[in-house]
C-alpha cells in the first residue's frame, strides 16, 4: 500500500509540473529544391489563459533572401478556432483562411525578410500543442518542410498513465505472493 501511495504522489506531482511547464523551443529548417539556402524556423508554444500561443521565429539562411510569405497548414477543423494572427514585421499582414494561417509581405522591398533577419509570426489556438505542421516560405523559390512544435502532456493523461502502471505493479506483486 505504501508503494501505491508513493506512486500516486509522484504521479500527481508530475501532473502539476507538466501543467505548469512551458513548452520548449524546437528548431527546424525549411528547404527548397531550387536553391541551397534554407529557412530556419524556431517554434515555441506557451499557454496564455485558456489559449495556446504558437510562435515561429523565421530566419533565412544564405542564399535564401527576400522572403515575402510564410504559411502554416493547419487543416479545416483546426483553423476555425485560430485567433490573434500577428507578426513583429512591419509591412506584413497575417490571415487565416479555410485550411491555413499565412502572413504576406505587403510593404516596400526593405520590409521583406532578408538573409540573417528574424521575424516572429504567431497565432493563438485553444487546442493543446501538436507535434508537426506543414510550413512554407516564398522568395524567388519556394521553401517547405515540417515545423516541429513541442507537445506538452496533459495532466489527466499523465495521471491515467501512472495509475495504469501502479495497477500493473500491484497485480504483479499479488501474483508473486500467491
Amino acid at each position: 500500500m505504501k508503494r501505491f501511495v508513493v506512486l500516486l504522489v509522484v504521479a500527481l506531482a508530475l501532473c502539476v509540473l507538466a501543467t505548469a511547464a512551458q513548452a520548449t523551443d524546437w528548431t527546424t529548417y525549411l528547404t527548397s529544391t531550387g536553391t541551397t539556402g534554407t529557412i530556419k524556423v524556431v517554434s515555441s508554444v506557451t499557454q496564455v489563459g485558456s489559449l495556446w500561443h504558437y510562435s515561429y521565429d523565421v530566419t533565412p539562411v544564405s542564399p535564401a533572401d527576400y522572403v515575402r510569405g510564410y504559411t502554416i497548414v493547419l487543416g479545416s477543423k483546426v483553423i476555425a478556432l485560430v485567433s490573434n494572427v500577428a507578426t513583429t514585421a512591419s509591412g506584413w499582414s497575417g490571415y487565416a483562411d479555410a485550411t491555413k494561417v499565412y502572413w504576406t509581405w505587403e510593404g516596400t522591398d526593405a520590409e521583406r525578410l532578408n538573409t540573417g533577419e528574424t521575424f516572429t509570426f504567431s497565432f493563438d489556438h485553444p487546442w493543446s500543442p501538436v507535434a508537426f505542421y506543414n510550413a512554407s516560405c516564398q522568395d524567388d523559390f519556394g521553401f517547405s518542410g515540417v515545423v516541429a512544435g513541442p507537445v506538452v502532456p496533459e495532466a489527466s493523461t499523465m495521471l491515467l498513465g501512472f495509475a495504469g502502471l501502479s495497477c500493473i505493479a500491484g497485480l504483479r506483486k499479488l501474483r508473486i505472493k500467491k
